[in-house]
């Protein structure tokens, strides 16, 4: 099967160099980096070893798809925000206040409803008295 599309050769391209030396790559490197940095400078990170093979098989699949398709679309959230901002482009600024527009949005519709952030919880305060609103 041959493909012969201006972006499927550009891909192409980026995916058979070495991946560290890809600038979008050192990038995300650089952000996940950053973002372990600061939750373990709030003291908010905590390593739960307690992962199953299935679990971990899945995170594994997951992550390697995820980043197969990223690599493929050629870009995501981070290069849409981050890549256009450096360069000045007005687009990078209009996505960045639907962004920021989606996650409150998402936060006020989904509040209380899940359990992925569990809020923090002094130890003598009981799961009984908490009520949301």
């Amino acid at each position: 099967m041959q493909f012969h599309s201006p972006a499927f050769d550009e891909t192409a391209k980026a995916m058979s160099g070495p991946l560290l030396m890809d600038g979008g790559t050192i990038r995300n490197i650089g952000i996940v980096l950053g973002a372990l940095i600061a939750f373990l400078m709030a003291g908010r990170f905590k390593a739960n070893l307690k992962i199953t093979w299935a679990d971990f098989s899945g995170y594994a699949f997951g992550g390697a798809f995820m980043g197969l398709g990223s690599r493929m679309a050629r870009g995501c959230n981070i290069g849409a925000l981050y890549s256009s901002i450096t360069n000045f482009s007005l687009h990078g600024y209009i996505f960045m206040f639907f962004l920021v527009l989606g996650a409150a949005f998402a936060i006020k519709l989904f509040q209380g409803k899940l359990d992925l952030c569990p809020m923090y919880m002094p130890k003598k305060v009981l799961k009984e008295d908490i009520t949301y609103e």
